[in-house]
């Protein structure tokens, strides 16, 4: 019998057959996703910060994270998104693209809102208030816009609610924006993230809190550095100051849009939204030792206003507030270099007011080794010492165009 003809054979030459690796034909093993279901997310700030915000998102763990002109735009999964959006500090909103539909007609709109997956994250436990916009489009109306697409959601939802007129504290919001015949669908997940919960007295112009933490920011404040705002107002720069040394979340506890969607709250993993808090003390946790954060003003009004504030944020423990001029404060003994940051009054007021250009001109005989940062108007004429100093941020605040130097 011949080599290998035999049965004996023939099963050898099998077995060797059976034995060799296996050649894939034509497709490869599945793999498990490392990033499953990630979507696209923007968080929105005032324009001229996007770096920072854009640092602080990537160390929160966004990814493809990237700087457009107010916003930045990243990927997340639902188990990422929720700290990113409880922990941001500087961020104003937090979206979730939802999807982009071409239409020139409401039925065609209707329609093809309808097929977008809202039922997804949404049912009749929710209410969702529906606000559009209209640009360079066949649709231009933006009341009809918005009813149509609160329809299209009603539709896709079963008995999920959707209307044009709710508050917007009641509400989950979704914006519509139609631009050149197409609609960008984004769900707010956060509302607004820049109202902390903790001012009661809004003194005289505040500053808004994530624009007070975004100057923290770019001025190079850390926790370790003492911090002093010798104008400091109803002490919006103290209260950010003092809840980041402390280790405390920005906001006081409060449920989030993002805490009702229903990928959240079918994940065992995901924590219970927190119940709402009056904040007035920070719990029984171990919190780290308190940053020296002292601010002053020579208004008693604006001091109660502060120090109503700290108490709601409970820090009031962790912030020293006196009555003094700016122009009679001077550094802490035995207290190692930090900053002093400043947000004067704007307008005529600054015009007329000696005390910024007095502390500008004396500050480093009077504080040795600190660094000093100051907001002003970008148009505003400010003292040759204070000019000399490095822009680090260049800001709104509404219609206001602002600077930031420091150095």
């Amino acid at each position: 019998m011949a080599r290998g003809t035999g049965p004996t054979g023939a099963l050898s030459h099998a077995g060797k057959i059976a034995s060799r690796p296996r050649k894939s034909i034509g497709f490869r093993p599945l793999r498990a996703r490392r990033h499953p279901m990630a979507r696209t997310f923007h968080a929105t700030l005032s324009p001229g910060l996007e770096p920072l915000l854009l640092a602080e998102l990537r160390g929160l763990g966004a990814r493809k994270a990237t700087a457009e002109h107010g916003l930045v735009r990243f990927r997340a999964t639902w188990q990422t998104i929720a700290p990113i959006v409880h922990r941001t500090r500087l961020a104003t909103r937090v979206r979730m693209d939802v999807g982009e539909v071409r239409a020139t007609d409401p039925r065609t709109l209707a329609t093809r809102v309808a097929r977008l997956p809202f039922a997804e994250w949404l049912d009749d436990r929710h209410l969702l208030r529906v606000r559009a916009t209209c640009s360079s489009s066949r649709l231009w109306h933006s009341g009809l816009v918005a009813d149509t697409v609160a329809g299209a959601v009603r539709e896709a939802c079963g008995a999920a609610r959707a209307t044009v007129d709710t508050p917007d504290e009641q509400t989950i919001e979704l914006l519509v924006r139609l631009h050149d015949d197409t609609a960008a669908l984004r769900l707010d997940l956060g509302g607004r993230l820049d109202r902390r919960g903790w001012r009661v007295d809004t003194g005289r112009a505040p500053l808004r809190e994530n624009l007070a933490a975004a100057l923290l920011a770019a001025a190079g404040w850390t926790p370790d550095l003492p911090l002093l705002d010798p104008m400091c107002g109803s002490g919006t720069l103290l209260i950010e100051a003092a809840r980041q040394g402390a280790g405390l979340p920005p906001r006081l506890p409060r449920t989030l849009p993002l805490d009702t969607l229903l990928p959240l709250l079918r994940d065992p993993e995901h924590p219970a939204p927190p119940e709402p808090s009056s904040g007035t003390s920070a719990g029984t946790h171990a919190l780290p030792d308190a940053p020296l954060v002292l601010g002053s003003d020579r208004e008693a009004r604006a001091l109660d206003a502060a120090r109503a504030n700290a108490r709601a944020a409970g820090v009031l423990d962790r912030v020293q507030l006196q009555l003094a001029d700016a122009t009679a404060v001077v550094s802490p003994p035995d207290t190692p270099p930090g900053l002093v940051l400043l947000n004067p009054p704007w307008g005529e007021r600054l015009r007329s007011e000696p005390s910024l250009a007095a502390f500008c001109n004396t500050f480093a005989e009077r504080f040795p080794g600190w660094t000093l940062a100051v907001l002003t108007p970008r148009d505003m004429a400010v003292p040759d010492a204070l000019a000399a100093r490095p822009v680090r941020a260049r800001l709104r605040a509404g219609d206001i165009p602002l600077v930031l130097r420091a150095g």
